[in-house]
């Protein structure tokens, strides 16, 4: 019982970390307007969607192992955007 109520708290807090960096994308986004911004937020979104999915399904990633290179593409997709946005910022002229 105390183990899945763990595993449930985890969820969450991991859950709502990804809603919340989301909601700072959109934020960030809304004031730059930059296309890398979309990629992270894009990144970020199939990896809280992959997340949820293995809330519902638990055994999908000893089922595929496909899935867990997805998913770790999914990290690399969002990093890819916080550095292209970063270099970006970075660049330009004030």
């Amino acid at each position: 019982m105390a183990q899945s109520m763990t595993m449930w708290l985890m969820t969450a807090a991991n859950t709502l970390g990804s809603v919340l960096i989301m909601a700072a994308l959109g934020l960030l986004w809304s004031r730059f307007k930059s296309s890398w911004l979309l990629v992270t937020l894009a990144g970020a979104a199939f990896s809280l969607l992959l997340r949820l999915f293995v809330a519902v399904v638990p055994t999908a990633m000893t089922g595929s192992p496909a899935l867990a290179l997805v998913w770790a593409a999914t990290y690399l997709l969002e990093a890819a955007g916080w550095l292209g946005f970063a270099l970006e910022q970075t660049q330009r002229k004030t």
